[in-house]
């Protein structure tokens, strides 16, 4: 078999997976790993494991499936969250940094991350 017949048969897998997981994961905006790895290994159980997360990184490296969070994917693209930053805030800001200018900081207004859904972190350093 040669190269370009191997990438035909990956490329027909990764079409027939996709309409797959299409169809059984319609009505679901977001879907664990768990899920599926078991409805992958429902249609492929000779599959081993590390075949199954190839083929997962396979779809979201092909754009069918997308990367959420830690072992959550969608089917549609995710947009990546930009607050919008009014200009009371960046001179709340700039003026805090020009009093602490060594201070590593973030400041925003609670509303314009109401809806975000991001893990967030707080680090100090003295």
């Amino acid at each position: 078999m040669t190269h370009l017949s191997i990438l035909n048969v990956e490329f027909k897998k990764l079409k027939d997976i996709n309409q797959l997981i299409r169809n059984a994961f319609e009505e679901k905006s977001i879907l664990s790993k768990k899920e599926l790895v078991s409805f992958l290994f429902k249609y492929y159980p000779h599959w081993a494991e590390q075949t199954v997360n190839w083929n997962i990184h396979k779809l979201k490296e092909e754009g069918i499936i997308h990367h959420v969070s830690r072992g959550k994917y969608s089917l549609e693209p995710v947009s990546k969250y930009e607050p919008i930053i009014s200009n009371s805030l960046k001179r709340l800001h700039n003026r805090i940094k020009r009093k602490l200018p060594y201070l590593e900081l973030c400041v925003w207004v609670l509303p314009a991350i109401k809806n975000a859904h991001f893990s967030a972190s707080c680090h100090v350093q003295k």
